[in-house]
This record gives structure tokens, sequence and C-alpha cells, in this order.
């Protein structure tokens, strides 16, 4: 019996005394290590550390530095609890300093079987007093800082291969392409942070992804990151600074869009028209690129691709610029807008949409598209005016050129619109003038000198006018029609009978006291429709009036219109004998004719000008 109870004794014995002298080992092991972490001992932090711990965490000279970010509480660290995670681990609960700072020390068994190393502090954060506190791995936060530096060393190196290798698959795809020229440039741009003694990240993690804000000169670089098989990568970068030259959105964004501007290049280069096809807007490509001449424009691809670029943001289109010697190449892209009609997708396919080059330092400019297409462009534009064809005429012509004259004019009248000054011969060109994005093209046609005038408009080369050699008038074909499509208009209104046209060309005062009191046209005695379709002789527009004079060599008449929009209505006309001798006023003509037919033998009758009917008086 003695001896049992003595056998018992004895084991609870030494088993606290082995509980004793593992809390005193393990506080030995987590006294030392706080001490080497407050003086920031890289070399001895690494010795007392798990071989995972220290490859994570302090695999950089930098990682003494880094430390400082996290902030670790300083002070004499006091074990309050040691657990036993099983034989080869220990979870350390610990007080550090005055204000008795918890932390969680993981502790592992050494691999020679002779003492513990530390393997992880998780440090637990409370944001209030009734907050849960918010525990974080300082191996975690470390491998994030330590792998922030390793991406801007990749970045700062501008190699091909290292920026490769710190990039997530979708980013890299998009980098893998550019020139080497234009990644050196980007990665100089995301890699300059002048952080120096300066680095000091801000990091936040939430899963697999981290956001780190890296304050650099005058701005912010923001790095998104990926945790791909244990490794951070960078997703896409961002910069923000008040100099709108360096501020950029996406850098990824920014690399599929100059892979773009390389393909293009390249395929420029090599006459692929394939490839031209699958990095170009269709309207480029179907209108110009496709069917053009490549060789006749010669632009140095391999110098731009070797060169510097600009790149210029504007919602869903950008321009690249690029420049040799003298020469600058501005490439305009487009991209299709994303769902809220704003912004695009980062890895939405911008296609060039257009190609401006700026000669001898900007002197002279000119597009792609207008030096292939212009000539082109004004003979197949010349016979449409030929033949009046309006579906040719409407799809080659501006919108405003097309608003203003062609959609305005009726299929009565078009045939007869005078454009007396075209005669329908093929015109033979004389000279081209750039300034884009308008390029004037100057030919004989016949026995006259016109100036087409051109404009590109998303990749196509529009005629957005027609110059005349004409006195008295303007000399702008669009100017013209859009006074004289209603005159015509209003003629043909007048020649058919047809009231509804003669509303629709008229003024508000005119239709109340004329085409509202009648049912056929007033006959007032003067060839109304010759003297409306005379020859100009005179043309005018002054704010929002127009003054027209016809003449035929016998008959003269003085049109007043009134503008109404983008165009213009009938007010009033003076149609006279071409000696003057005999004149009358359209108005009070067509007044004087409406007032006998209301109250025929009775003279002197005026129709009031709200067009009220008058009553006779009873007798």
């Amino acid at each position: 019996m003695w001896r049992a109870c003595s056998a018992t004794v004895l084991l609870a014995a030494l088993a606290t005394a082995g509980s004793g002298c593992t809390n005193f080992a393990t506080s030995r092991v987590v006294n030392d290590y706080q001490e080497s972490l407050v003086e920031r001992d890289l070399e001895e932090l690494r010795l007392r550390s798990s071989a995972e711990f220290a490859d994570r965490a302090l695999r950089l000279p930098e990682a003494a530095d880094d430390l400082k970010i996290l902030r670790l509480p300083k002070g004499k660290a006091k074990v309050v609890e040691v657990e036993k995670v099983n034989s080869e681990e220990r979870l350390v609960h610990v007080e550090i300093g005055d204000r008795k700072v918890p932390l969680d020390i993981e502790l592992v068994r050494n691999p020679d079987g002779r003492g513990w190393l530390v393997d992880d502090i998780i440090v637990t954060q409370q944001r209030s007093r009734d907050a849960e506190g918010v525990s974080r791995s300082v191996s975690e936060q470390m491998d994030l800082l330590l792998s922030v530096r390793e991406i801007m060393n990749a970045w700062e190196s501008g190699e091909r291969a290292a920026i490769l290798a710190i990039t997530t698959d979708e980013f890299g795809d998009a980098l893998d392409d550019l020139p080497q020229a234009w990644l050196s440039q980007l990665a100089e741009q995301i890699g300059e942070t002048g952080r120096s003694r300066s680095f000091r990240p801000e990091a936040r993690m939430a899963d697999e992804r981290a956001i780190v804000v890296i304050p650099r000169s005058g701005g912010k670089l923001l790095l998104e990151l990926s945790n791909v098989d244990g490794e951070w990568q960078v997703n896409d970068a961002a910069i923000e600074s008040p100099r709108e030259k360096e501020a950029l959105t996406s850098a990824r964004k920014l690399a599929r869009l100059l892979t773009q501007c390389a393909a293009f290049l390249e395929g420029y280069g090599a006459q692929n028209r394939e490839q031209l096809g699958s990095v170009t807007s269709s309207q480029l490509y179907e209108n110009v690129l496709g069917v053009a001449d490549l060789t006749a424009v010669p632009i140095p691809t391999q110098s731009l691709l070797q060169g510097s670029y600009e790149y210029r943001p504007h919602s869903n289109r950008a321009d690249v610029l690029l420049s040799h010697e003298e020469d600058t190449y501005l490439l305009s892209l487009v991209a299709p807008l994303a769902e809220d009609d704003t912004t695009v997708e980062r890895d939405a396919n911008f296609h060039v949409d257009g190609v401006t080059i700026y000669e001898d330092g900007g002197e002279h400019v000119k597009s792609l598209a207008s030096v292939f297409m212009a000539e082109a462009i004004v003979d197949v534009y010349a016979a449409a005016l030929a033949e009046r064809d309006r579906s040719r005429l409407e799809y080659l012509s501006s919108t405003d050129f097309s608003e203003k004259v062609w959609r305005r004019a009726g299929d009565n009248i078009l045939e007869f619109l005078p454009m007396g000054e075209i005669e329908q011969v093929k015109p033979e060109i004389l000279s081209t003038s750039y300034a884009e994005p308008v390029t004037e093209v100057t030919v004989k046609q016949g026995t006259r000198l016109l100036t087409y005038v051109l404009r590109s408009s998303r990749g196509r080369i529009v005629v957005d006018d027609v110059l005349l050699p004409v006195i008295g008038r303007p000399n702008s074909l669009k100017k013209n029609l859009t006074v004289m499509i209603p005159v015509y208009e209003f003629a043909y209104g007048m020649y058919n009978n047809d009231l509804d046209t003669l509303r629709k060309t008229s003024s508000d005062g005119m239709r109340r006291m004329i085409w509202s009191q009648v049912t056929s046209v007033p006959k007032i005695g003067w060839p109304v429709v010759q003297q409306l379709t005379a020859p100009i002789q005179k043309l005018q527009i002054q704010n929002d009036q127009a003054f027209v004079e016809l003449s035929d060599g016998q008959y003269l008449a003085r049109v007043r219109l009134q503008r109404v929009g983008e165009s213009f209505v009938i007010a009033d006309a003076t149609l006279a004998s071409n000696n003057g001798l005999h004149q009358v006023e359209l108005l009070q003509a067509m007044r004087d004719s409406v007032a006998d037919r209301m109250f025929p033998g009775e003279t002197g009758r005026i129709i009031p000008a709200s067009a009220e009917r008058m009553l006779p008086e009873p007798r």
C-alpha cells in the first residue's frame, strides 16, 4: 500500500516537473525571440525560426525594415499559458510590455530535437471595446510585404522574364506581346516609386486577394494582387497622380491596348490584311485598309515599335502617339462600353479606328483614310451629284450635310435643285490639302474649278460640302441648298396646288393668313413658280433670316425666309418685272385674292393678321 502511494506521488511530481521544464523552455524561446524582434536582429530571428517561417517572413535583407511596418508591440514577453497542440507543436499565449498586449506564438520542435522554433506569430487587433478582435498572421503579412518588394524589383528591372514571373496569367498575356521598348516604358512608369527609405506600403488582404498602396512622389501606386499557388502576383496596377500624363487607371488595360497598336503596326508593315482586319474597326478596315494600296503611304513601323509612346485615354476611346524624327503618328482606338455605358472593361478589345499623321512637327496633318480615299470619294460623289442619287449622296455625306440638305429635299424637287455650277463630267484632281480632320480636294470639273471638302468621321471619309465659284452668294453648296430647298418645295406646292407642302414650307404668319383660309392656291396673276425657280442672282444668310434674289431676265423675285431650327421657311416674296415697272408683295397679293373670294365685289376688305373671318355688317 505504501509502495503504491509512493509511486503515485513520484509520477505526479515528475509530471509537474516536466511541465515546468516545458514552460521554462518555451518562456526562454519566447523572450529571446521578442528581444531579437525589438532589436530587429535578422540573423538571430532566422536562427530561432522554423524554415517555413524564415522563408515566408524573413527571406529578404529588407525584412527587418518591413517588421517595423507591422508595428509589433515592444517590451518584455510574459507567458500566460502554453497549449500543447501535439507532441511537436505548442501554442503560447503571451502578453507584451506594460500594456499587456496579447500575442499568440506558434512553436514547433527543432528538427534536431533540441528546443523550440517560432513558426508564426498571431496578432489580435481590437478595433473597439465591443467588437471582436481581428487576428493577423505575421508570416502572411510579412510574406505580402516582401512579395511587394520582389514585385517592385521586377518592375524596376524592366526585364520581360522577371515581370512575367510576378504577374497573373491575365496580366502577363497582355504584357507578353508588347515590344521591348514599350514594356520597358510601362515598367519604368510602374516601378519608379522613389521609395529608398520611405517604402511604407499599406496593404489590405481579403482571402486570396490584396490591394497594396505605395506612396510615391506626388501620388500613389496601387497594386491589385492575387495569391496564386502560394505566391502573390500582380493582377493590375494603377497610378494616382495630379499630373495627367503620369496618371494611369489600369496598366492591364493599357497593355492590351498597346498590344493592339503593335499588332497594327506589324500588320501594316508586312501588308498583312488579315492581321489588320483583326485589330482595326470594321469601318476603317472595310472602307480603307481592306481596299487601299498600303505601299502608297509608307509608315516607319519598326522605328515606331522601338520608340516611346504617349497614352491619352478618353472614356471608351484612347489615343496613342508615336514619333519618328519630325513626324508624329496618332493611333485612335475604340472599345465597346460596359453595361453602365460609361466605363470600359479592363479586358475589353480595343480596335484601331483611325490613324492621323502630323508631318513636319505638325505643320501638315492628314489621316490615313483621307490620303487613301479622298480622290476616290470625290469621283464617286461627283457622279452621285450628276445622277441626283439620294442614297449615295446621304451615305457619302457628313451627318450635317445629309440632315440639312439631302434628307430635306423631296424626290419631287431633287432633280430640279439649282446646281448648275457642278457640270456632269468626271472631275480632274488638281491638288489636295490636308488639315485633319478636314481634307480639301480642288478639281477641274468641266469648265469650272470646284473644291470638295471632306471630313474624317469614325474611320470613314465623308463629303461635308462643295465650294463653288460664285459671286453674290456663299460659295458653299450646303448653304445654298439649305436656303433653296424650301424655295423649291414652296414652288412645287404652288404648281401642284399642294396645300400640305405649302403649309410645311411657310412661316406661321403665312399659314394663318393664307393656307388656313383656302382650299386651293389663290390666283394673283403672276407666274410665281417661274419666278421662284429662276436662276439665283444673290443669296444672303443673316442670323435667323435669308434673302434670295432670282431672275430669268424677264421676271424678278426677292424671297425672304425665316430660320426654323436648321432649315428655313418662306415668310414673303416681292414679285416684279425685270424692268421694275410692275411689282407686288406675294403675301399681300394672296390676302387680297382670299378677301375677294370671301367678299366678291367688295374692295378694301382686310383679312386680320389673326386670320379670323370677318362677318358682313347687318343691313
